[in-house]
Order: C-alpha cells, then sequence, then structure tokens
C-alpha cells in the first residue's frame, strides 16, 4: 500500500491524543503520514489540555507544518485524508467542504446534530466518491470488541439484556466551552450516550422501541437513561450523564447477560462469569489499552480504506454512524415526552 498522507484539522484535547494515534502507526512502519494540522488558535500548538481521556498525549510536532488558515492549507499541501477534530456542531459543514475539495474524511464523533445532516454527507461522500468514516472509537475497543464476538458467534448462547454506564462530570474544556452549549454539542445524548447508543446499533441494529428519561441540571438533558427492545427479545439499558461531581471521575461500564454467562467490563478488562460454576476470568485479550491503542485503529481503517482496493470496512461504516443519530433524535423525542415509548 502507498503512504497516505493526513492533516489534522482542529487541535484540541482529543486531536491531540489523534496524533499519539499517529505516532504508534509511524512508529511500527506503517504507511502513513501526518504532514499538516490547522487549528485558528495557534495557542493550541503549544497548549495541552486535560479531556476525559486524562491528560492528553502531546508529542513532538516538528515536521509537520501548521497552519490557522483552513484554505491555505487547501492549497499549500498535497494530502489524501482530513481528521476532523473540531466541535460537533461543524462536522457536516467541514466534512462536506472537504468532501468537495477532493479529500477523504476522517470525522470525530458525533457524526453531527442531526439525522438529516448525515443522510447530506453520506450524499456527498457518494457524489464524490471519496471515503467517510466516523470517530466511534469503542468499535475498536478490546473490551467491546469481544462483546460483539460474543453476540456474533454465540459464545455463551443468545444475549438477553445489555447494561450500558458512561458517567462524567459537565465538561469544562474545549473552545469558548462549547460542550455547555447543547446547540453546539447536543449536550450529554450526542456526545456521552452517543457512544453506548452507537454500540448498541453497531451491535445489535436498530431497536424496536426506545423510551428515556431525561434531567436537566445546569444543562437540558444532562442526565439520560433509555431502554431499547428488540424483536428478538433482547433489552439494552444505557445511562449517561455529565452530572456527577468534579471529583468522581469519569466512569465506562457494561454488563452482559447471555444464555450461559455473564461479561462485566468496568473499563479495564472483561470478567466472564460462566453458568457452569467455574470460576471467574478475564478474557485474554481485552484489558484496555494492551493490544492497541482505538485512535490509531481508527486511522489505519481509513488509510486502508483509501489505500488498499481490497479492504472492506466492516467496523467503521459511515452509515451505521448515521443510524445511531437517527436512534439518539429518537431518544430525545421519548425523553421530552416524559418516557413515552417511541417506535422506529
Amino acid at each position: 500500500m502507498r503512504e497516505i498522507k493526513f492533516a489534522l484539522l482542529g487541535f484540541g484535547g482529543i486531536a491531540q491524543s489523534h496524533k499519539h494515534g499517529y505516532d504508534i502507526l509511524t512508529n511500527e512502519g506503517f504507511p502513513i503520514k501526518l504532514v499538516a494540522i490547522c487549528d485558528i488558535d495557534e495557542k493550541q500548538f503549544h497548549a495541552k489540555q486535560e479531556i476525559n481521556l486524562g491528560a492528553s498525549v502531546r508529542s513532538d510536532l516538528e515536521g509537520i507544518n501548521l497552519y490557522t488558515d483552513l484554505d491555505e492549507m487547501l492549497e499549500k499541501e498535497d494530502f489524501d485524508v482530513v481528521d476532523i477534530c473540531l466541535p460537533s456542531y461543524m462536522h457536516k459543514e467541514y466534512a462536506i467542504k472537504l468532501m468537495r475539495a477532493g479529500k477523504h474524511v476522517q470525522s470525530e464523533k458525533p457524526m453531527s446534530l442531526s439525522y438529516a445532516d448525515c443522510q447530506e454527507m453520506l450524499a456527498v461522500a457518494d457524489e464524490c466518491d471519496k471515503k467517510l468514516m466516523i470517530g466511534q472509537c469503542l468499535h475498536f475497543e478490546a473490551g467491546y470488541e469481544y462483546l460483539k464476538k460474543c453476540i456474533d458467534e454465540g459464545t455463551f448462547g443468545k444475549l438477553r439484556t445489555l447494561s450500558f454506564e458512561r458517567l462524567g462530570g459537565l465538561p469544562d474544556w474545549g473552545f469558548e466551552l462549547w460542550y455547555q452549549d447543547i446547540n453546539k454539542s447536543g449536550g450529554c445524548p450526542f456526545d456521552l450516550h452517543i457512544h453506548d447508543v452507537d454500540m448498541a446499533n453497531y451491535l445489535l441494529g436498530l431497536p424496536k422501541t426506545v423510551s428515556s428519561v431525561a434531567q436537566t441540571a445546569q444543562m437540558p438533558l444532562q442526565y439520560v437513561n433509555t431502554r431499547m427492545t428488540y424483536d428478538d427479545g433482547a433489552l439494552v439499558f444505557a445511562t449517561a450523564s455529565w452530572d456527577e461531581a468534579s471529583n468522581t471521575g469519569f466512569r465506562m461500564a457494561y454488563r452482559a447477560r447471555f444464555e450461559k454467562a455473564s461479561l462485566i467490563y468496568n473499563g479495564g478488562s472483561v470478567k466472564v462469569c460462566r453458568d457452569d460454576g467455574t470460576e471467574p476470568y478475564e478474557a485474554e485479550g481485552t484489558r484496555s489499552g494492551e493490544r492497541k491503542d482505538r485512535m490509531a485503529e481508527e486511522i489505519r481503517a481509513i488509510a486502508l480504506a483509501v489505500g488498499d482496493p481490497d479492504f472492506v470496512n466492516t467496523v467503521n461504516d459511515p452509515r451505521c454512524a448515521a443510524g445511531s443519530i437517527y436512534l439518539t433524535e429518537k431518544i430525545i423525542e421519548s425523553a421530552r415526552k416524559n418516557g413515552e415509548t417511541v417506535v422506529l
């Protein structure tokens, strides 16, 4: 495969995590190169931000051309893919602009803040014959990969119930505190809850019904609890909160109940508890970050999609990401109707 050249658009906390992914792939000899970074605030090239993933990992920017103007970067640089790490409300505008400028696009999640926007993005990708992928990073997280494998292969029989939990405080980072503006971030449903909503969609497809309740604190929909039902009887529950005390830290977890076992994941590794009475054990290869970096794997996926004609993208399909936005809209509809069941 030829070398695939990338540019980063936006260089806040999450982009700095992406930069670490580029370093990992470069060090292993994978044929990619980050050639340019653009951010309207040049101070970002020297800053280090705290986000809910912990302190961003900053690496050397030597040899990378830095810009504060996107049009200038497009004029002066030769690259294949733009990695969009901008606030959520900007994803659609810049993804479309860049695909029409002849670039493939990898964009941070959420895909956009409306399903209509997502449909337009998919249409432009088809029109321009460009690859579009969305950074739903849990698709590349070992503990969630194992869950998918168990569902797909029936390792422990049929899935009965699946419960997700994702909890943190109200984000106090980001350019002009954009997370705290629901019109810019979509609030907790589109920024935090979307991870588990998307994972449910990725694992099981769209549900038959959703019902959701939410609570307002400093901003609307700051806490969300959702139930999803499926035609085969499976139930999925997901809770997300931006209303935790600031000193509680960040938590992500799931519990999956199958016919013959339960899986327990608390952000570290997956514990398997079988019904046959054997001692619970850690599922091999599920320890977070032990085998691979999820940001690096996102980048690898779109590089392969662009550079390898035999690569088939089954893990990070943008149509799945669009479906997850549709599902999130239905969740919000239910929450605004005090938990009324919405049929999809």
